[in-house]
């Protein structure tokens, strides 16, 4: 969101910049050098470890994590 009032650079998720970049004006460019892959980490309390609320929401976090 910086990057569309500034002449700087940004670097997202690709899904994310193509939500946004039409309605921020943004240009979508590749990346000039090649980027290893990030490990994505969830953190929680270990109290939720067992809540059937927090694993729901865990999972879907995932697999929204794995669709990008």
């Amino acid at each position: 969101m910086l990057a569309a009032k500034s002449d700087c650079i940004g670097l997202v998720f690709q899904s994310f910049a193509k939500e946004w970049a039409d309605r921020l004006n943004l240009k979508i460019l590749p990346m000039p050098v090649n980027c290893r892959d990030v490990p994505i980490h969830m953190i929680y309390h270990k109290r939720r470890i067992q809540d059937p609320q927090h694993r729901t929401i865990r999972e879907l976090i995932k697999q929204r994590i794995h669709s990008i």
